[in-house]
C-alpha cells in the first residue's frame, strides 16, 4: 500500500473516532461563509415569500396569522441569528451549538408551517425541509452525527404530518416515500461532506508536520528549531532561567560516506538522531537536524554542570552505537564533536549568536582531536549577540 493509501486508511479510522476539537475548528472555519450564505438565503426567502407566492406562483397569501408568526417571528430571526453566530464566532465551539440550535428551530418551524398550510387548504412544498437539511449538512460544518439525528427526527415528523392530514392514502404514502428518499440523500450528503473535509484536514496536518521535520531522521528541521527556541529564549530571559545550546557534528562523515556508501550514511544519521532525541529531559528541550551531519540541542533550565554532563552523555551515546568507521582518525567507530554554551540569556541575545558561539566551540573540539565537547558560559556570546543586533 502506498503513502496515499495509508493516509486514506488513517483518515477512515479517524472518522470512526470521537470528533477532534482541532478538526471541529477547521471545519467551522472552512464552512463559515457558506453557513452565513445559507442562513441569509433562508431569511431573505421568507421575508420575500408574499411576493413570490403571489406574483410567481399564483398562490394566495397566508390563510392564518399563525403562518406569519412562525415565519416572521421564528424562522427569520433564527436564520439571522445563525448567520450572525457563524460570522461572529466562526472559530469558537459556541458557533457550532448556535448553528445546530438555529437549524433545528428552522426545521421544526418548517414542519409546523407545512401542517398549518395544508390543514387550511393551502399548498406547501413537501420536500422543502429536505432541501434545507441537505444544505445544512453540506454548508454549515455541523458534525454528521449531530445533524443526522436532527434530520432523521424532523423528516419523521414530516411523515407524521402527512398521515395526520391525509390518513392512510396514496397521497400520504407518496409524500412519506419522498421523505424517506430525502432523508437518505441528506445523510449521504452529510457523510460525504464530513468525510471529504476530514481527509482534507488530515492531509493538511500531514503536510504541515512533514514541513517541520527532517524527512530522513524525523527530528525537527532547522527552521522548526529556530521557531521553537526563540520564544523559549525570550521566556528564559524574562524568568532569569538558564539554558544550554549545543552544536554537534559527526566526525569524518564525508570519508564515512565515501567508504561505506550513502545508504549506510543515512542509516548512521538515523541512529545518531535517535540517541540524540533520547537526550531530551523535559518538554522544553529540543533536538534538531540542522543539515548534513550537523545536529543541535537546546536544554531549558540547566546548570553549567548539568549542561557539561549532557554533552558527555551525547558523546557516549554516539560511541555506544558502535558504528564501524575505519576511515576515521578519531578511532575505529563513528564519533561526534560537541560545542555548547550555557547560561541565563539576556534580551539582546539571539539564537543566531548563540549558535555561532556554539559553532566556534565545536570548531575548538574538532581542533583538539574530535570526539569531545567544549562548553563555555553564555556571557561569552554577548559580543556576538550585540554584533548581530547591530
Amino acid at each position: 500500500m502506498g503513502e496515499r493509501g495509508r493516509a486514506h486508511v488513517a483518515v477512515m479510522k479517524a472518522g470512526e473516532q470521537a470528533w477532534p476539537e482541532e478538526f471541529g475548528e477547521y471545519y467551522r472555519r472552512e464552512t463559515r461563509w457558506s453557513s452565513v450564505l445559507l442562513f441569509v438565503y433562508v431569511a431573505a426567502n421568507f421575508l420575500l415569500s408574499p411576493t413570490y407566492r403571489h406574483w410567481l406562483l399564483g398562490l394566495p397569501d397566508s390563510p392564518v396569522p399563525a403562518i406569519w408568526v412562525i415565519e416572521y417571528g421564528l424562522i427569520v430571526p433564527a436564520a439571522l441569528a445563525g448567520a450572525f453566530a457563524r460570522w461572529r464566532w466562526s472559530g469558537h465551539g459556541l458557533a457550532e451549538h448556535a448553528t445546530l440550535t438555529c437549524v433545528t428551530l428552522i426545521a421544526l418551524c418548517l414542519v409546523a408551517t407545512r401542517y398549518v398550510w395544508i390543514t387550511q387548504g393551502g399548498q406547501f412544498f413537501a420536500v422543502l425541509n429536505a432541501y434545507f437539511l441537505t444544505g445544512a449538512m453540506a454548508m454549515t460544518g455541523i458534525g454528521f452525527r449531530r445533524l443526522s439525528a436532527v434530520a432523521a427526527a424532523v423528516l419523521e415528523l414530516e411523515a407524521a404530518v402527512s398521515y395526520a392530514v391525509y390518513g392512510w392514502s396514496p397521497q400520504a404514502n407518496f409524500e412519506v416515500l419522498s421523505f424517506v428518499t430525502a432523508a437518505f440523500v441528506v445523510l449521504i450528503v452529510g457523510w460525504h461532506v464530513e468525510r471529504s473535509m476530514r481527509a482534507t484536514w488530515q492531509y493538511a496536518k500531514d503536510y504541515e508536520r512533514l514541513a517541520k521535520l527532517d524527512p530522513l531522521t524525523g527530528l525537527p528541521n532547522c527552521r522548526t528549531f529556530e521557531d521553537s527556541v526563540n520564544p523559549k529564549l525570550a521566556q528564559a530571559a524574562a524568568a532569569g532561567c538558564a539554558v544550554g545550546v549545543a552544536m554537534l557534528d559527526l566526525d569524518f562523515f564525508k570519508p564515512y560516506n565515501d567508504r561505506y556508501g550513502h545508504p549506510a550514511g543515512d542509516r548512521a544519521l538515523k541512529r545518531v538522531a535517535a540517541v540524540l532525541g533520547a537526550q531530551l529531559h523535559s518538554p522544553d528541550d529540543i533536538a534538531a537536524r540542522m543539515g548534513g551531519e550537523e545536529f543541535a540541542l537546546f536544554w531549558y533550565g540547566v546548570s553549567p554542570d548539568e549542561a557539561a554532563r549532557r554533552c558527555r552523555l551525547a558523546l557516549e551515546a554516539v560511541r555506544e552505537l558502535r558504528i564501524a568507521h575505519h576511515a576515521s582518525t578519531a578511532g575505529a567507530r563513528l564519533t561526534v564533536s560537541v560545542g555548547a554554551v550555557q547560561g541565563v540569556p539576556r534580551a539582546e541575545f539571539t539564537l543566531a549568536a548563540l549558535l555561532r558561539r556554539a559553532d566556534i566551540n565545536l570548531y575548538r573540539a574538532k581542533m583538539r582531536g574530535r570526539d569531545q565537547a567544549v562548553a563555555t558560559p553564555l556571557e561569552a556570546a554577548v559580543e556576538d549577540a550585540v554584533s548581530a543586533a547591530v
